[in-house]
């Protein structure tokens, strides 16, 4: 008994859990920003006789810059695993869920197993054959005026 479009589905929806936690890991790091800004904007304002108050010029924008980068690449990394689940919905992009699979691989204990399992379920030969298959077009509505 062939498993394989049971197996993609599940698939899908582990990156579907995957992306929405890293999506919120992103949104985490955007909140985090906004309450380190509220910080460092105060320190400005607290008694200027202590020499350990002082921020090295250019310090703050820095570590603002790389945490805006890092937030966007986070919620560009799970919106393209979002998008990875999608594709294993719908049997499209097969390439694409590969590349995603290879770098999800990288990312933690669940990420490891969550690859190498799309790397086990794409590499079959019903997997394959599943991707090739042209989509049937949707059914055209006529439309009355």
């Amino acid at each position: 008994m062939d498993t394989t479009a049971h197996d993609l589905r599940l698939l899908s929806i582990g990156y579907f859990i995957q992306g929405g936690i890293v999506i919120f890991y992103g949104l985490l790091a955007l909140c985090y920003l906004g309450f380190m800004g509220a910080i460092f904007a105060s320190i400005p304002n607290s008694p200027q006789g202590d020499p350990r108050n002082q921020i090295p010029a250019g310090l703050v924008h820095t570590i603002g810059a790389i945490l805006i980068a890092v937030a966007l690449l986070t919620l560009v990394g799970g919106s393209c695993l979002l998008y990875a689940g999608l594709a294993l919905r719908r049997h499209k992009k097969r390439t694409f869920v590969l590349v995603m699979a290879a770098l999800n691989g990288l990312g933690g204990p669940y990420g490891t197993v969550l690859g190498i399992f799309t790397f086990l379920v794409l590499q079959r030969a019903e997997a394959k054959e599943i991707f090739a298959q042209t989509p049937v077009p949707a059914p055209q509505v006529p439309q009355t005026l």
